[in-house]
């Protein structure tokens, strides 16, 4: 019973930072600042997801960053990128320990995935980043930069995009609730590379820690599509 009130708990402060998420005459006196984080949108991310999957997510994408540009929010890209020989990764790291050990094994020219200097590690040029757009590279699993840079920037609320929802999505959620960051995840503008995961992801692991909100609501809460004109 103990565990279920804390869950429940959670939930109504979700649900009390989404309500305020899209400014207020409140808000103004309040000071409070939206970003919306796009989470890993590089090629060695999008290649693993199905070609209507990608498709349907650079579409959303596309929207939702119109929308936050639109009305002064800030918009940050979050991604992963390592030097050469994945220095710095333990080979028994869970998720990028294989990568090391296959490239000890074939070097650079054939193993470069996220790496620094190579075409497919950057930001897709469907959703490329403007001059006044920031971005924070990581190479490790926990976006520690991403989460101090928005706290120094006093953003108060982040609507969270991107790829892949069992992993990025999920880790910068946990990372941003946790610096008391009030999160909401748009839900079509997430992928993952399996659709069975991306539904339990998005229907039990994220409401623990944010607000699940559809596209349409971000447009509807901001003026509908006829403000963006």
């Amino acid at each position: 019973q103990f565990s279920i009130d804390i869950i429940q708990n959670q939930g109504r402060s979700v649900q009390n930072c989404a309500a305020s998420g899209f400014g207020t005459q409140m808000d103004l006196l309040k000071k409070e600042r939206t970003a919306l984080v796009v989470c890993d949108m590089q090629l060695d991310t999008l290649g693993s997801l199905s070609a209507s999957g990608k498709e349907a997510l650079l579409s959303s994408i596309k929207i939702a960053l119109e929308a936050a540009r639109k009305h002064n929010w800030s918009v940050i890209y979050s991604g992963l990128k390592f030097e050469s020989r994945y220095e710095g990764v333990s080979p028994n790291h869970k998720l990028y320990g294989a990568l090391k050990k296959l490239n000890q094994k074939l070097n650079d020219d054939k193993v470069h995935f996220f790496m620094s200097g190579w075409k497919k590690s950057e930001i897709v040029s469907e959703l490329a980043p403007t001059a006044n757009d920031k971005i924070v590279w990581r190479s490790s699993h926990l976006p520690i930069e991403l989460a101090d840079l928005m706290v120094s920037e006093g953003i108060t609320k982040a609507f969270v995009v991107g790829a892949k929802a069992s992993v990025a999505i999920q880790i910068t959620t946990q990372m941003l609730m946790d610096r008391g960051i009030c999160v909401s995840i748009i839900k079509e503008c997430v992928q993952d590379d399996d659709e069975i995961r991306l539904s339990i992801t998005l229907e039990t692991l994220l409401p623990v820690y944010s607000t699940i909100i559809s596209l349409e609501e971000v447009v509807e809460n901001l003026g509908g599509l006829d403000s963006f004109s």
